[in-house]
């Protein structure tokens, strides 16, 4: 009996595992992403976009970093799988609620308030759900697991792409046509997840087993490689989000799109498909060569193609596409080998909770970074002279990523494939 519940540990399924982000980035991509900033433009019209859209997804970014200010010490109070899977159900539960009400509602300002709910409750399930691979029984096979995670986003994301890509002038109202298929799709996921927890049983110790000892607190164990992994990655994606963010208008604006909304999600279908080729195959690469030589690489590439979108995009159509294919394909590698290096670099298991917490806040202080950039530049600038807040925002980007390589230099470990130290 004890061994097979050590078994049972050890080899959970990771394309089960993962599954909650399949629903999450369905909905944050087709209602947030690519639905959000038509509505704002709709309501607030082109010369305010910027500013509407910035201040609103900035807004979001906080009210998720207060969600996960005690998700993640409430995640290791309740350690072990069984116990740390409550909260990303009550995630995806939560998420239920703002969904209905977008299914219902039209107004601006309801719309508003809804989908700062709808970004919270994201937020709390994948923040939640992430601990879980820092326990032991996923801790030898984190890049794979990662993989799998990374793999799902980007296939909701399409998915999400697509259904943006299938309609044309959105606004509030287009929003409530998709959101009960965002509600069946919640709950399938709700459904599975409580399976999953049913199946593969707690992390529990076994009779005869010495308790473990208590663990440091947080602020004592988090040495200098987890800090400067997680300053990298918050660049790192601040200057990826500046793209997905602004997407809508960049492909409006400067591509000069005559049915952005079509083009947009069809552009974003394209980075997915360079995501979902590349997802799987670098969890093994992450195994062989580790994490740090992937995420340098792709946050290079990344800053190469945004500066080839912006000055052969337009007159290239297929320069664009192929662009956003690297973009994907990079962006991916950023997510599953960043989660894949901080588990290998999680000091304790009892502290994971908090330090995934940490790490989801810093995805959020991305967001937030990112927003208040082109709130900040892309209105005035173009004011100023048209295009220009495009410009501004290509070279914020460059400059995340800049400053996200000096922290990512300063890693002493490369994440090899020895594992857990």
């Amino acid at each position: 009996m004890e061994a097979e519940l050590l078994q049972r540990q050890r080899s959970p399924n990771p394309a089960l595992f993962a599954l909650p982000r399949l629903a999450t980035a369905y909905v944050s991509t087709a209602l947030v992403t690519l639905g959000l900033p038509a509505v704002v433009l709709q309501a607030a019209g082109d010369a305010h976009k910027g500013r509407h859209l910035g201040l609103v997804t900035a807004a979001g970014a906080l009210v998720s970093i207060c969600v996960l200010y005690g998700s993640g010490s409430l995640s290791d109070r309740s350690r072990g799988t069984t116990g740390r899977m409550r909260l990303p159900i009550a995630g995806l539960a939560a998420a239920l609620v703002p969904l209905a009400l977008l299914a219902r509602e039209t107004r601006y300002p309801l719309v508003l308030a809804a989908t700062l709910v709808l970004i919270a409750a994201r937020s709390l399930c994948d923040a939640s759900h992430l601990p879980i691979l820092a326990d032991r029984f996923a801790a030898a096979r984190s890049a794979r697991f990662s993989a799998f995670i990374a793999f799902y986003h980007f296939l909701g994301a399409g998915l999400g792409a697509l259904v943006f890509a299938a309609g044309t002038h959105w606004s509030a109202a287009t929003i409530g046509v998709h959101s009960p298929a965002a509600v069946v799709g919640m709950a399938v996921t709700l459904g599975a997840l409580a399976g999953f927890r049913a199946s593969s049983g707690g992390i529990t110790s076994v009779a005869g087993s010495p308790p473990e000892p208590r663990p440091p607190a947080l602020r004592q164990v988090l040495g200098r490689d987890l800090v400067c992994l997680l300053i990298a990655r918050t660049f790192f994606l601040a200057g990826t989000l500046i793209i997905t963010t602004f997407l809508f208008y960049l492909t409006r604006d400067v591509l000069g799109a005559e049915n952005p909304e079509r083009t947009t999600g069809l552009l974003y279908a394209v980075a997915i498909f360079g995501a979902l080729l590349l997802a799987l195959p670098l969890g093994r690469l992450a195994e062989a060569v580790g994490e740090v030589p992937i995420l340098f690489g792709s946050g290079a590439a990344i800053a190469a193609v945004a500066v080839l979108f912006i000055i052969a995009g337009p007159r290239h159509p297929a320069v664009a596409a192929a662009c956003m294919l690297v973009y994907g394909g990079c962006s991916a590698a950023l997510i599953g080998s960043g989660i894949s290096f901080l588990v290998k670099l999680v000091p304790h298991p009892a502290v994971a909770g908090r330090v995934m917490a940490v790490f989801t806040a810093g995805t959020f202080a991305s967001q937030l970074l990112a927003s208040l950039t082109g709130a900040a530049l892309l209105d005035p600038l173009n004011r100023a002279r048209a295009g220009a807040g495009y410009i501004g925002l290509l070279a914020a980007l460059e400059l995340y990523f800049a400053l996200g390589a000096v922290f990512l230099l300063r890693i002493t470990a490369r994440g090899a494939p020895a594992g857990r130290r």
